[in-house]
Formats: structure tokens, sequence, C-alpha cells
């Protein structure tokens, strides 16, 4: 039997160590498999391939392949990605922003006024006035904020008492706004800046600062009758009356030895926080003393009235005639008069809406009269310190006896001594007059109540 003997030649290749397969092979080469069989390559040859279309923040996937090395990704510059049409005036001072390509800082701010005062206006009343700004691109201006403190400029802090574009939003115009603050006679330091609204909130401009004191609360007196018209920025008004004090009046007619009682002040009466509005007319009557006297007869009336109603009245204290036992009535009481040796004391008048003092043994004061005066105050605006008026007139006294009544506090008369007049009520106090002394049949004695008064506050 014959053998075959298969020798391999030296210059074949291995196909052993052949592991390639196609996906490993460039397009379209051809290799082989490790079994000698022909392979067609199926690696995309890219070339040098680019990629030019990369925005800020993209990414691009490389593609497989056979790249020659020489290709690049190139992204859009950043100018063409950030073109905008703002400029710095419309972004807000010291914000970045990008536009072109480059980095840039916003200048946009508040337009600031130009000019700032406060001035008393009337009562309570402060004109703020200020110039607004020239509108100018990247300066936006809506209006201004006020506070005020009463310590110094709040700048910041404070309270705020206005805020707005006031009467007038002209470029470059006046603009004005009236505000009331709570006190009179004060002085309020005030602190304006600019302000503008836009998307992000609310910008605020630099200070300007200024200061002004209220006017005072109207304190007026009244002397004798007429009007009084209410200015702009007052809306209320107190008032205090008192009607004019009594007289007296000692008959000669009457028998020898009598004398007179003092005469009763006027009556007064207080009103508060009646409303009014500007150009309103209160009416004030002042009520006359009395001139001598007759029973029953009084003082005259004070009041005051507001279109045409009556708000307030004050009557007038009563008349005494003569030494009868009738005592007189009003804002405080007469004093008795004194005309036997048993009570050779007159007694003083009344004060502060208290009856009138009785003849006395052994002094002016010893016992009170059972009526004659209001049984209140008659001090201003009912204020225990305040000033009284309406006081009672002395009791007169006669013949030897040397001890007429004093006038009792708020303008009452003093007593007169024998054959004298009793002293007249002060005027504008409606005090009583004092009671007249003991006289002759021919003789008569008398004396004069005091005018009233009117106080207005006006607030």
């Amino acid at each position: 039997m014959s053998e075959s003997i298969l020798v391999k030649s030296g210059g074949g290749a291995d196909l052993d160590v052949v592991t390639a397969i196609a996906a490993d092979i460039v397009a379209p080469k051809v290799s082989v498999d490790k079994d000698g069989e022909p392979i067609i390559g199926t690696i995309i040859d890219r070339g040098n391939w680019n990629s030019s279309d990369l925005v800020a923040g993209a990414s691009v996937t490389i593609p497989s392949g056979k790249h020659g090395g020489s290709g690049k990704v190139t992204a859009k510059s950043l100018a063409s990605q950030t073109a905008c049409t703002a400029t710095d005036g419309y972004v807000y001072s010291g914000k970045t922003y990008w536009k072109d390509g480059a980095l840039r800082t916003g200048g946009m701010a508040v337009n600031s006024i130009l000019s700032f005062s406060a001035a008393a206006y009337d009562g309570k009343r402060i004109l703020l006035k200020w110039q607004n700004p020239y509108a100018a691109t990247g300066k936006p201006f809506s209006g201004v904020m006020i506070t005020y403190g009463t310590s110094g400029y709040p700048n910041a802090g404070g309270t705020l008492i206005y805020q707005g574009a006031g009467s007038n939003t002209t470029s470059g115009g006046w603009s004005q706004a009236i505000v009331t603050m709570p006190s009179y006679e004060t002085t309020y330091y005030f602190s304006c800046r600019a302000y503008a609204t836009c998307s992000a909130g609310t910008m605020y401009g630099g200070f300007y600062n200024a200061n002004a004191k209220t006017y005072k609360e109207l304190w007026l007196t009244y002397t004798s009758s007429g009007s009084y018209t209410i200015p702009t920025g007052y809306t209320k008004f107190d008032a205090f009356a008192v009607g004019g004090g009594g007289g007296t009046l000692h008959s000669g007619s009457n028998t020898v030895g009598q004398s007179c009682n003092g005469a009763a002040g006027g009556k007064t009466g207080t009103i508060r926080n009646v409303a009014v509005t500007s150009g309103n007319v209160i009416n004030i009557v002042v009520g006359a003393g009395q001139v001598q006297a007759y029973r029953d007869n009084k003082g005259g009336t004070s009041s005051i009235s507001l279109g045409g109603t009556t708000l307030l009245t004050a009557e007038g204290g009563g008349g005494q005639y003569t030494n009868d036992w009738y005592m007189a009535k009003g804002g405080s009481g007469g004093g008795g008069g004194a005309s036997t040796s048993s009570y050779p004391y007159a007694g003083n008048g009344g004060a502060d809406g208290n009856n009138g003092y009785g003849s006395g043994s052994s002094s002016h004061t010893q016992s009170l009269n059972a009526q004659g005066g209001q049984g209140s105050t008659t001090s201003a605006w009912g204020n225990p310190s305040g000033t009284l008026y309406g006081g009672g007139g002395g009791g007169g006294v006669h013949g030897g006896i040397p001890s007429p009544g004093a006038g009792g506090a708020g303008g009452g008369g003093a007593g007169g001594g024998h054959s004298y007049n009793g002293g007249n009520g002060s005027a504008n106090t409606g005090g009583g007059g004092g009671g007249g002394g003991g006289h002759s049949k021919t003789t008569s004695t008398s004396s004069n109540g005091g005018s009233g008064i009117v106080l207005l506050h006006v607030y």
C-alpha cells in the first residue's frame, strides 16, 4: 500500500491565526477568514468627518467607522446664539447678561426726581412737592414713595404717608400731594425716593429729605357776638359759652336799712367734637350783662349755632332786687346781704357752680344758701384747672355793718357798703353784680352783671 505525505509549502500563510471578520475591515476591502474564504469589510470609511452645528448645552454623537484624523467638532459661535435686542439700559443695574457673544452688565436704574420740598398747608395738612425726572431710556419712573418720622429723617424706615405719581406726570414737571398728619404744631421729617415697577419687582432710587411743621390748633375768644368761617384743613370744633351775669337794684322807695343780695353769675356750657367742613359758618352770640335788675330778669344768653341749628346755649345769671328772700339762680349763686347786727357778715358770692353764702354772725362763708349755683363746674371747658367764669356777686350791707361780701371767683362783683353801689361783674366773665348797700328811702343802689364770653377750639 502506498502512503501520501503532504508537505506544507514554506511560503504559505498561517490561516489559523486569522481572527478578523467583516466588521473589522474597512469597506470595500477584501480579506480571507481563517478558512481561507474571502470576506468583504463592512467598516465605513468616514474620512475627515466634521460637525459644525453644535450649540451651547448640546452634544453630538460621533458616528462609527474609520476617521481620517483631521475631522473637527465645531460649536456655533456664541454671538450667533446670544443675539438679542436688549441693551444695558434695559437690564437691572449690576445684573449681567450675554449679548452678541459678550458678557455685559446692566445699567438700568430708577430715574431720580430733581427736587423735593415740604411746607405747612393748613391745619394738620402738609404740602409735599417734587420735580419729576426727565424721561430717559433705561431710567424708568413710576412715582415717589414718601415716609415720615418725628425724630429725624427716616429714609427707608418711618411711616409711609404717600405713594404715587402726584398731580402731574409730565416729564420734568412739578407734581405734588397734600397729606394729613396726626398732630398739630409738630415738626415732621419726610424722606422721598423715586420708584419704578417692573416684572422683576420694584426698584428704588436715592432719598431726598425735607421737613415741615403743622399749624397750631385754633383757640379763639369771642367777647362780643360775631361769626367764624371754618378754614380749609380743619374738621371739628369745641365750644365753651358763658351767659351774661345778673345785675342788682336796691330801690330807694323801700324801707331804710335793707341791703341787697348779690346777683348770680352766668351759666356755662360746653360742646365737643362737632364735625364741620371748610366754609361752614359758626354764629356766635355773647350774652350781655344785666343792667340793674328786677326779680326774674337775667343776663343775656350766649349761644352757638351752625347752619341755622342752635348747638349750645348758656343762660344769663338771675338778677337780684332788694333784700327779699328770693335767691337768684345762675352759674354760681350770689351772696346774701347783711341787714342786722346779729348777722353782720354779708355772704360771699358763690364760685365754680356752687351756691352763694348767706349772711353770717362770724364770717362771710358761714353757711351756704339753699340755691343759686348750677351744680357743676364753671371752669373753662369743664377743666378743673381752667379759668373760672360765672362767679356770683357778694352781698351788700347797711348802716354801721362793716363787712360786705366778696364777689365769687370768676368775675363776681363785691357787695356794696352802706349807701354804695355793689361792684359790677367783670366784663366777659359772666360774673354777677354785687348787692347794693342799704340807704335812705330816696337813694337807690345797683350793680351790673358782667358780659358773657364764648371760646372756640377749632381743629
